[in-house]
């Protein structure tokens, strides 16, 4: 009912309830919450963020025009 990775043992069943060792966000697949730093968030919650953040991205890109610089670059060739 326990597997073996590197030097640690994890359980096949209620894995859900492992705490996340990465503090950068990375968490196992089943993991409830996710650890940036010393602060846990849930995943729904750190998903939105990350969504949130990659969609301000997308928005500051179109309006500073950046795919349209790098399409007329490509189209004078």
């Amino acid at each position: 009912m326990y597997k073996k990775n590197k030097d640690r043992i994890y359980p096949q069943i209620g894995q859900i309830y492992i705490k996340p060792e990465n503090p950068f966000g990375r968490a196992h697949f089943y993991s409830g919450e996710k650890k940036i730093r010393n602060n846990y968030f849930s995943t729904y919650l750190f998903n939105l963020l990350v969504l949130g953040f990659f969609v301000l991205l997308t928005i500051i890109a179109i309006f500073a025009e950046f795919p349209g610089r790098f399409m007329k670059k490509r189209n004078d060739y």
